[in-house]
């Protein structure tokens, strides 16, 4: 009984270390045609976007690979996460955009460290 009780936690301890994440250094960050809809311009993805303005606010990562990963926020979030890099942009800190996506979680940071 130990062993497998033992067996499970290792497993369950192996299948955190796979989290699903990004951490995307905000190189640059862009205004598009909407108005609340943003890119965020970094070398290693094809492309970025925070839609804060559609019917789901998310941030939508597109790979070079040609796969995608969306994460659904609330509005609250969109604008916490856009007001953060902005801020962090201004102050010449710079913005580290980090998602969870097994948690639906979000981080801005100054760096991705």
């Amino acid at each position: 009984m130990t062993k497998t009780i033992g067996l499970l936690l290792l497993m369950a301890t192996s299948l955190s270390t796979f989290a699903d994440t990004a951490e995307i250094n905000v190189e640059d960050y862009l205004s598009t045609d909407m108005e609340f809809i943003f890119e965020i311009q970094n070398h290693a993805y094809s492309k970025v976007i925070l839609d804060c303005q559609g019917f789901i606010n998310n941030v939508n990562i597109q790979y070079t690979d040609g796969s995608s990963q969306l994460m659904v926020l609330d509005i609250g979030e969109c604008e916490d996460i856009h007001s953060q890099i902005v801020t962090g942009l201004e102050k010449e800190s710079g913005a580290c955009l980090k998602l969870d996506f097994d948690r639906r979680a979000y981080r801005v940071d100054s760096t991705c460290d």
